[in-house]
């Protein structure tokens, strides 16, 4: 208002003619889309995406990383470790298993869920990269913290869905452990339906 005044003395003075009045209705164009917008921010508005995943819902599988400080070991220094080869093996069995929901766990002398069985491969990789050693820590400190016998608590701790009927685990590990019962373990996995897969990295050297 004190602007349109002073142009309106300065219109007189200079013997001007008065506006066509658009600059003035652009004007309060941009002041409502103004007070508009104040009130959108206010409102605080979300965006939401949606998103579907196909997925079997009568398999499931765990991938089962040996967290050991054996999984250290390197063919050479500088060189990959036998963890680092299992990530890389999950990964690549979590690209060939499309629609299959996989889990993550880790095994010293127990086995401890990650990440539950998900369809969403994102999920997954990431888990799996950041899995560690030794962590969590084992229970007990021994020469050799592997237990194959914690694999029964696959079985028993919950791991699975109900609806779940086909089940695997696939355990990557470098085969080090301490002496076990392998029926069993072999007894309690197929109890409950879970077919085991090895897949040993590393070598003796």
């Amino acid at each position: 208002v004190v602007a349109a005044r002073r142009a309106e003395r300065a219109r007189r003075v200079l013997r001007l003619p008065p506006p066509d009045g658009t600059d003035w209705a652009w004007r309060g164009v941009l002041c409502t889309g103004f007070v508009l917008l104040l009130v959108l921010a206010a409102m605080q508005p979300a965006l939401e995406t949606t998103t579907t995943l196909r997925a079997r819902t009568d398999a499931q599988a765990f991938v089962v990383l040996d967290t050991s400080r054996s999984m250290l070991a390197a063919p050479s220094p500088g060189g990959p470790t036998r963890l680092r080869t299992a990530r890389r093996a999950a990964l690549a069995l979590g690209a060939r298993l499309p629609g299959i929901p996989l889990g993550v766990a880790t095994l010293t002398d127990r086995v401890l869920p990650d990440l539950f069985p998900t369809s969403d491969v994102a999920v997954f990789d990431s888990v799996v990269d950041s899995v560690r050693i030794e962590d969590p820590a084992p229970r007990e400190v021994n020469t050799v913290a592997t237990t194959f016998d914690a694999l029964s608590q696959l079985a028993t701790e919950g791991f699975f869905t109900k609806k779940a009927t086909r089940r695997a685990v696939i355990l990557i590990t470098d085969g080090e452990s301490r002496a076990f019962d392998p029926s069993g373990v072999a007894q309690a996995l197929a109890q409950r339906g879970i077919r085991l897969v090895i897949v040993r990295v590393g070598g003796a050297g």
